[in-house]
């Protein structure tokens, strides 16, 4: 992630459509800063984190854009869907567990946030757990397994939701559309930040 606080022009642009989605002038550019991270699936269009510090906490949001056209990423698909009908993902067994993570750390599944687990270190801990508790989680964490076939992505890995960890059987369709066709509860009582979307 890099910041690019120095584009004046984008930052402005990220503002206007955080606005725009909320309806109101919530956001202005003096007390901004913006991390940009290049997408591997998308050929023009990054992921940006817009942080609004006028706030105490501050506030955050996630957006999309090539630089001309935004979209925010308010905790439904409907952004990642906008992008995703103009033709730009390009997904493969090399970036689908990317794709899969930053989907699903942004996006609200049933009411609930899910967050790939693929290591230990995916684990934001709100409190470091035992020591038996930890080599527990750490044997528990099996590393992903990708499929293709029929057009279609399926995704084994683990998750975690609240502070339980599953193993999730992941669909991801070549539109990019994710679904959570099964999830098997392996650890439960996992000191686990809860994640948060604004």
């Amino acid at each position: 992630m890099i910041s690019i606080d120095n584009n004046r022009q984008l930052l402005e642009k990220l503002a206007s459509t955080v606005n725009l989605a909320l309806g109101a002038s919530t956001v202005t550019t003096k007390r901004c800063s913006v991390i940009e991270k290049r997408l591997s699936f998308y050929f023009d269009f990054n992921f940006y984190t817009l942080f609004d510090l006028s706030y105490t906490p501050f506030v955050h949001y996630n957006l999309l854009s090539n630089g001309d056209i935004s979209f925010l990423l308010d905790g439904s698909f409907k952004g990642w869907a906008s992008v995703n009908c103009l033709g730009k993902l390009n997904l493969s067994t090399l970036n689908i567990i990317e794709y899969t993570r930053i989907v699903l750390e942004t996006t609200r599944f049933l009411n609930s946030r899910i967050k790939l687990v693929t290591s230990i270190e995916d684990i934001d801990f709100n409190r470091m757990p035992e020591i038996e508790k930890l080599h527990q989680i750490e044997s528990a964490i099996k590393p992903p397994i990708v499929s293709y076939k029929n057009n279609e992505f399926t995704v084994l890995s683990n998750a975690i939701e609240g502070s339980q960890l599953f193993d999730c059987l992941i669909s991801v369709q070549n539109s990019g559309e994710i679904t959570i066709t099964d999830k098997n509860l392996i650890l439960t009582e996992i000191p686990a930040d809860e994640l948060v979307l604004d």
